[in-house]
């Protein structure tokens, strides 16, 4: 439920690692939802999204930096 709300957070205030595009902030109030939502499958689908925008974002800010 802690990383759920951590991707909520992100989700609501645009940014996560970088600045969130529109999409990215819908995924993560989505994976956020279902964080928070008890269940080990649900959990799992919003860990697996969490770490997807994580890692798109990532990827371009080294992107932007090089």
């Amino acid at each position: 439920a802690a990383l759920g709300v951590v991707a909520l957070a992100g989700g609501v205030m645009g940014q996560l690692y970088d600045r969130n595009k529109f999409l990215e902030s819908l995924l993560l109030i989505a994976g956020a939802v279902l964080m928070i939502k008890p269940g080990v499958a649900t959990d799992l689908i919003g860990l697996v999204i969490l770490a997807a925008v994580l890692a798109l974002q990532y990827v371009r800010s080294r992107r932007r930096i090089a």
